[in-house]
């Protein structure tokens, strides 16, 4: 295949890999039956072969070069490709045959590890990355051997040890790419051995469905049932009930989903204890609608505004049974639906997905052509993870006080949140009194099952007003949970606290420097709470006069103070334009705010679209800013206005 060929290939099924390709091309590396590769990526299913040469045509000649030692460099590029385009088990294997044929450098190893952490062959990750750390002891690549650790220590929980994990991952490889005979036998394998491992099960159910077997869920219920050992009978429910796709698959890309509203799938309930009972149940707590005022607003340089308000949005909770929480947090019914009220704005960049019509489909990519990894959960559990939710500010806005929701309707489960929370955000959940161990984890790029999943609606979010204004609203009450981790004994009271932006590489305050000095000579002590431990955060704001600074995710932090603060903003031109936006949070955190508005560093700097609001740099008037200060320090008895 010319090399042109090979290069618009990788073009059209993963642009970030132009340079790579070429590269490849140059060493004389072609990928045959790319054009096929690429018809099958665009049409969604997972019939992608992919065979490696050198300089010459044919799979046979191909995969013998395959075998042939390859330079380390490319090895790991191609490993690299082949992950970019969801073959992952391919991947691994690249690096194998060269791990094995040579003396890889610490790199290449690591990249190895990282490539069988991704398989979610754990046992064997966590013993590579440990060679790793022996060379070479790195905090990122610590994370990573923890990482596997973790995986390996949760699939000997679920019933299959770590040295046997690879045989499941063949077993799936057959069912994804269509070999269901050769999965039905593996699967089987497993299952007599592990008959804890509920995934295997899961397996061979698929697989003897995909054969095209009209007993199959019969079959394997039976089967998985008189198995001594098995797993526990919420799991088998769960697992038997749900649909699988033609190729016997729980959850498929290349599958789309029907997508529908809440109350085309939900009974609408009276009471908490209804919430409990009844299958695939919704409970309104609040229907919303309530008129709230904000305290006014002081713009500097402009004409005060004034007193903002919103109308409050509906608390409710939802009951899903057998349900199932794909990739970033999608969940969909126990009949594969997925709902609407909870995929929000932006499906195709939170969720991997696009919508068609009433359908979504996922990206295969992203999701490996359903080569991922499926845990299957014994208790009902609560849903707090979600697009999004790596974002301080988001996870402020719509995480954290979801947990009141699902208190005011008297659930008491588990708290399912994803595998790569920050760990300060799991301290904020152990401070609003969830203990620690009452916390699981769901892994972003999988699939958990559960025989029954509590969803509370988000508690901020966009919607037209009665005035037809799109806006965000709030729940009522939006952060009253968060008063649990307010610090009770204060260490100081009254502080004034800028919160500087100097780690933070989105929108560069130019004049930092010179700002700061500013506030430091008013009094104001410098906070950087991106460096601080949760406890420390709470601390410093626990009971402060005045919170300023340049505006970013650090003012969400005020949500855990006892004392409600004045707070100065100073806004970029481009956060400016969603001033309404920052007025009406200040106003549901119950703050007093004011800002000054800066102006951007250079007359053509880009401030359009989400891109601009995160780059441009800008400064901000000190004499303003003086003035300001001035002002703030006046309403608190500490100075003559300006």
């Amino acid at each position: 295949m010319p090399d042109k060929a090979l290069v618009e290939a990788i073009r059209r099924s993963s642009s970030e890999w132009i340079g790579e390709a070429e590269r490849l091309a140059r060493s004389g590396i072609l990928i045959v039956d790319a054009e096929a590769a690429v018809a099958a990526l665009q049409s969604a299913t997972a019939a992608i072969l992919l065979a490696v040469g050198r300089g010459k045509d044919g799979a046979a000649a191909s995969r013998e070069a395959m075998r042939a030692p390859m330079p380390g460099d490319v090895a790991g590029a191609l490993a690299r490709m082949l992950k970019s385009l969801g073959l992952v088990g391919e991947a691994v294997r690249v690096m194998e045959r060269f791990i094995e044929a040579g003396a890889p450098t610490y790199d290449q190893v690591t990249e190895y590890g990282q490539r069988l952490l991704e398989y979610g062959d754990f046992d064997a990750a966590a013993g590579v990355l440990d060679r790793v750390n022996a060379l070479k002891a790195k905090a990122s690549r610590q994370m990573l051997r923890d990482q596997a650790l973790k995986g390996a220590r949760d699939d000997l929980a679920a019933g299959i040890p770590g040295a046997q994990k690879r045989a499941y991952l063949v077993a799936l490889e057959h069912l994804v790419f269509e070999r269901p005979a050769q999965a039905e036998a593996a699967f089987l394998e497993i299952a007599n051995a592990f008959p804890a491992y509920a995934p295997a099960w899961l397996g061979l159910r698929g697989a003897r469905h995909a054969l095209g077997q009209a007993d199959a869920t019969a079959i394997t219920e039976t089967q998985c049932r008189n198995a001594p050992g098995h797993p526990p009978e919420a799991v088998i429910d769960a697992i038997m009930a749900r649909p699988l796709s033609r190729r016997g698959l729980v959850f498929d890309p290349d599958k789309p989903i029907r997508w529908r509203s809440q109350d085309e799938i939900f009974v609408r309930v009276d009471s908490a204890a209804d919430l409990r009972v009844v299958d695939n149940s919704l409970l309104v707590l609040d229907p919303g609608g309530e008129l709230i005022q904000c305290d006014p607003v002081v713009l500097f340089g402009a004409p005060d505004e004034g007193p903002p308000s919103y109308q409050s949005i509906e608390q409710s909770v939802l009951s899903v049974k057998n349900a199932v929480v794909v990739g970033l947090g999608q969940v969909l019914t126990g009949a594969n639906e997925a709902i609407k009220e909870f995929a929000g704005r932006h499906i195709a960049g939170k969720y991997n997905a696009t919508l068609e019509g009433d359908e979504l489909r996922f990206n295969p990519v992203f999701f490996r052509f359903g080569m991922v990894r499926v845990r299957c959960f014994e208790h009902p559990a609560i849903l707090l993870t979600g697009p999004a939710e790596l974002s301080f500010g988001d996870w402020i806005n719509n995480f954290l006080p979801r947990l009141g929701l699902i208190e005011a309707a008297g659930v008491d489960c588990p708290v399912l949140v994803s595998d790569t929370i920050p760990p300060q955000f799991i301290e904020m959940i152990v401070a609003l009194e969830i203990r620690r161990e009452r916390i699981i984890f769901h892994d972003q790029r999988g699939v958990s099952i559960f025989p029954k999943l509590y969803v509370p609606s988000w508690t901020s979010n966009w919607d037209y007003d009665v005035a037809g204004k799109y806006k965000n609203r709030a729940i009522a009450g939006v952060y009253e949970i968060c008063q649990r981790a307010q610090v009770a004994s204060p260490k100081r009271k009254g502080a004034l606290l800028y919160l500087s932006r100097r780690n933070v590489g989105s929108r560069p305050l130019v004049n930092e420097a010179e700002v700061k000095a500013l506030f430091v000579s008013k009094g104001f002590e410098v906070v950087e709470p991106e460096t601080m431990s949760f406890d420390e955060v709470r601390e410093a704001f626990a009971e402060p006069a005045c919170v300023a600074g340049p505006y970013g995710s650090a003012f969400h932090n005020l949500v855990f103070s006892r004392h409600k603060p004045l707070c100065l903003a100073l806004t970029s031109p481009a956060i400016h334009r969603v001033v309404d936006e920052l007025t009406l949070w200040f106003g549901m955190a119950g703050l007093r705010a004011a800002y000054v508005e800066g102006v951007a560093a250079a007359p053509d700097a880009a401030v359009e679209g989400r891109e601009g609001r995160r780059v441009s740099p800008w400064t901000v008037d000190l004499d303003q800013v003086e003035q300001a200060i001035d002002r703030m320090l006046s309403m608190l008895g500490r100075g003559e206005p300006a």
